[in-house]
């Protein structure tokens, strides 16, 4: 029948959600140069975590052991929102081990 159009194709729904006005990666490809000048992380520097588990940075300490800490965030996301960190760090998650 030539009154029925074709639905759009799964693809190009994905492609508008990713590419749309408020896609996903819209800014990716408006402005390259901010995602491509980004460093990676430098193994040994000091992380936000790192500052915190040494009293560097101040947080609401609910829980501390000799292999983790646990904080309440600063920004909740709802009434109960806490990290849990472990004090040694691990750069990967592959290189962690079951406790």
């Amino acid at each position: 029948n030539q009154n029925i159009k074709p639905l759009p194709n799964k693809t190009t729904i994905t492609m508008n959600r990713l590419f749309g006005s408020a896609g996903a990666l819209r800014n990716v490809f408006l402005n390259p140069a901010r995602f491509l000048s980004v460093k990676p992380p430098v193994p040994d520097a000091d992380t936000i975590f790192d500052k915190i588990i040494r009293r560097q940075i101040p947080a609401d300490i609910i829980y501390e052991d000799e292999r983790c800490l646990a904080f309440n965030d600063v920004s909740p996301q709802g009434p109960v929102h806490f990290l849990v960190i472990p004090k040694r760090r691990i750069a990967k998650l592959e290189d962690g081990t079951a406790a």
